[in-house]
C-alpha cells in the first residue's frame, strides 16, 4: 500500500503546540499591554533566545496551521537571526512593517527570501539593503524590485554571492548600478548567481554583468550562449585576450536574442570549460551540437525543438562520448529518436525527459544504436524521474524500447505520462507484473484515455510509497472512483493525495 501518515515528531509537535496558543498565550500580555501602539520596534520576550532555524520552523509552523498574522512577526523576528524565508507566509508579511522590522532589528541577517511578496514597496527594499550590508543571499522575485533597489544593492551588499531578481521591473540601468554601483570599487563583484529572468533586462544589460561579474557561476538568462557570442565577437574585433568564463551553465532558448547564429553554441562550449548543465533549445543541429562532447563536467543536458537536429547524426554521437556522465537529460522534438540507445550510453541517469510530437519521423531500423538485445535487462536501472511525451502514432519499436525501460526502471519515484494513447491498461498492468515500482512516489497521467481505473487500484492497493497521483483528461478514469480511493485511503491512513481533473 502506499505510504501511510507519519506520527509527528516531538519536535514538530511543539511547534504546533506553540502556534496554536501563540495568541491565547504567548501574545496575551502583549495585547493587553500595547494593543493601542501602531508599531512596535522592539520587545524582550521568549523568543529571543532561539536560534534561526528555530524561528524559521515556529514560523512555518504557524504558516502551516494558518494562523500567522502581522503582529507576531514583532516578537519572532529578533536580533540573533542570521536566515529568514518570508516567502510562504503571504499576506502576515507582505507589507512595509515587517520589512522595516527587519531592517531595524536584523543586523547579522545573511539570507533573506521574500519571494512573491508583492506588496512591499521599492522604498522599504531600498531601506532594507541600506542597512543589512551583510547579506550573501537575496530573493527578491516577484516584488516590487526595481532599479533604484539595484543601485541601493551595488552600493551597500558588496558581500553578496546569490541574487536572484526574476519577475521585477529592473532593467538595463539596474544591472549596470548592481555591476559597478556609483564608484568602480563598489559593484557586488562577489556574486556567484544571478537569475534576471522574465525582466526588462535586454542583451547589453546582460552583456554588461557577464563582463563586470568575474565570480559568476550561474547565469539565470533566457539566451546566455547569445550573449557568450557577442562578448567573444567583440573582444576578437578589439583584439582583447579570451579568457574562460567560470559559468557552471549555459543556456539558449532564442526568446531574448533572436540574432543569435549557430556559432554562439559552439563558441559558449569552448570558453565555458567547467559549465555542468546546458539547455540548448535554439539554432541547435547536428553539427554545432557536437561541440557538447567537450564538456567534460556536463551532468545536466537539454536539447532539442529543432529541425536541423537528428538523433542518429547529432544526439547520437554526443551521447556516446559524455552519456556516461549524464545524470539529468532531456530531449524534445527530436528526430529519428532511439530510446534504447538512450538507455545504453546513459546509464547513471537518473532523470530522463522525452517530449515529441507527431511531426518527428519515427526511427526505421530495429536496432539503430545497436544496442545488444541481450544487455537490455540492464538499462535505466538507476532512473528515479521519467516524463514522457510521445506522439500519437502507434510504433513497435518505440512501444517496445518504453516496455524495456518501464520494465527495468524500479527506482522510479516519480513518473509522468503525457498523450502516450497506446499505453493501455493491460501493458501498464503487464509492466507492474515485473516491475510493482516499490519507490514510486508520485504519478501524473494526462490524456491517456487507454487506461482505466483498474491500473489506480492495482497502485493504491500495491506496496509503494505514493503520495501523489494526478490524473487529468484520462477519459476512462472518472472522478467517482478518485474520489471513492480517497476516501478509503483517508480511511487507512495513507499519506495520498488523489487529484483528478
Amino acid at each position: 500500500m502506499p505510504r501511510f501518515k507519519a506520527v509527528k515528531t516531538l519536535k514538530r509537535c511543539c511547534y504546533r503546540r506553540i502556534a496554536l496558543s501563540f495568541d491565547k498565550y504567548w501574545m496575551k500580555d502583549i495585547d493587553k499591554t500595547f494593543y493601542e501602539l501602531p508599531r512596535l520596534l522592539y520587545i524582550l520576550g521568549p523568543f529571543e533566545n532561539l536560534t534561526s532555524e528555530m524561528i524559521q520552523s515556529l514560523l512555518d509552523a504557524l504558516v502551516q496551521e494558518k494562523c500567522l498574522k502581522r503582529q507576531h512577526f514583532m516578537v519572532l523576528i529578533q536580533q540573533n537571526l542570521t536566515q529568514l524565508d518570508l516567502s510562504s507566509a503571504g499576506m502576515a508579511a507582505n507589507n512595509d512593517i515587517v520589512v522595516k522590522t527587519i531592517t531595524n532589528r536584523c543586523p547579522k541577517l545573511m539570507s533573506l527570501s521574500l519571494h512573491g511578496l508583492s506588496n512591499i514597496s521599492a522604498r522599504a527594499l531600498a531601506d532594507l539593503t541600506t542597512q543589512l550590508t551583510d547579506l550573501r543571499t537575496l530573493d527578491l522575485v516577484q516584488t516590487n524590485c526595481n532599479d533604484q533597489v539595484l543601485s541601493v544593492i551595488g552600493h551597500n551588499c558588496l558581500e553578496l554571492s546569490q541574487l536572484l531578481i526574476s519577475q521585477t521591473k529592473v532593467t538595463n540601468s539596474g544591472a549596470y548600478s548592481l555591476c559597478q554601483a556609483f564608484c568602480a570599487d563598489k559593484g557586488c563583484k562577489k556574486l556567484k548567481k544571478l537569475s534576471i529572468f522574465t525582466t526588462m533586462i535586454n542583451a547589453d544589460g546582460a552583456l554588461h554583468c557577464l563582463k563586470n561579474l568575474p565570480s559568476l557561476q550561474y547565469f539565470g538568462f533566457d539566451d546566455v550562449c547569445g550573449v557568450i557570442e557577442l562578448d567573444v565577437n567583440e573582444k576578437t574585433n578589439k583584439g582583447e585576450e579570451l579568457r574562460p568564463y567560470e559559468l557552471r551553465n549555459i543556456v539558449l532558448h532564442g526568446i531574448r536574442l533572436f540574432h543569435v547564429t549557430e556559432e554562439s553554441v559552439v563558441l559558449s562550449c569552448r570558453w565555458c570549460p567547467k559549465a555542468m548543465e546546458a539547455r540548448l533549445y535554439y539554432k541547435v543541429c547536428d553539427d554545432n551540437i557536437l561541440a557538447v562532447k567537450q564538456l567534460k563536467h556536463l551532468t545536466r543536458l537539454g536539447i532539442g525543438n529543432n529541425d536541423g537536429l537528428t538523433f542518429e547524426n547529432g544526439v547520437l554521437p554526443v551521447l556516446k562520448e559524455i552519456g556516461h556522465q549524464l545524470l539529468d537529460l532531456t530531449l524534445a522534438d527530436v528526430n529519428d529518436f532511439d530510446l534504447l540507445a538512450v538507455g545504453y550510453w546513459g546509464r547513471n541517469l537518473q532523470k530522463l525527459t522525452v517530449l515529441l510530437s507527431e511531426e518527428n519521423e519515427m526511427n526505421l531500423p530495429t536496432n539503430l544504436s545497436g544496442v545488444p538485445v541481450d544487455g537490455r535487462g540492464l538499462l535505466f536501472t538507476k532512473l528515479s524521474s521519467l516524463e514522457v511525451a510521445y506522439p500519437m502514432i502507434d510504433t513497435v519499436i518505440q512501444k517496445s524500447a518504453f516496455i524495456v525501460l518501464m520494465k527495468n526502471a524500479k527506482e522510479l519515484k516519480q513518473l509522468t505520462i503525457q498523450y502516450v494513447t497506446w499505453v493501455t491498461t493491460e501493458l501498464f498492468l503487464e509492466i507492474l507484473e515485473e516491475n510493482p515500482m516499490r519507490k514510486l512516489q508520485e504519478l501524473k497521467l494526462v490524456l491517456c484515455d487507454n487506461v482505466d481505473s483498474e491500473v489506480i487500484h492495482n497502485l493504491v492497493h500495491g506496496r509503494n510509497d505514493l503520495t501523489l497521483m494526478k490524473l487529468q483528461k484520462c477519459r476512462n478514469i472518472s472522478r467517482q472512483e478518485c474520489e471513492s480511493l480517497q476516501r478509503y485511503a483517508q480511511k487507512q491512513n495513507m499519506d495520498l493525495e488523489i487529484s483528478w481533473s
